[in-house]
């Protein structure tokens, strides 16, 4: 019985270690975004709910906009097919 008590306690002190370890790192956070927010910055969590997890495949990205999006950041939407020929000032002149 005495390894069971024994195992008991020490699962009890392992218990309270950790909870005392969340409470300093959580004050230690919170001091840190106060100070960082009278800086302009904010530390958000790197893990949203993992409920609301994204679906696996593909991360967008800057460099790929999605259909129809401009980067020029043109409000018209992207036409399908080969550009029209923009004619140059040189060619202005000539014709």
């Amino acid at each position: 019985m005495e390894t069971t008590e024994t195992l008991v306690k020490t699962m009890e002190s392992i218990l309270e270690e950790r909870e005392a370890s969340r409470t300093k790192e959580k004050e230690a956070i919170e001091s840190l975004n106060a100070v960082l927010q009278r800086m302009g910055y904010q530390i958000v969590p790197l893990h949203q709910d993992p409920r609301r997890r994204q679906k696996p495949g593909r991360a967008s990205d800057a460099g790929h906009p999605g259909v129809g999006a401009d980067p020029q950041g043109d409000d018209a939407p992207k036409r399908r097919g080969r550009p029209r020929k923009v004619q140059t000032a040189d060619e202005d002149l000539a014709s």
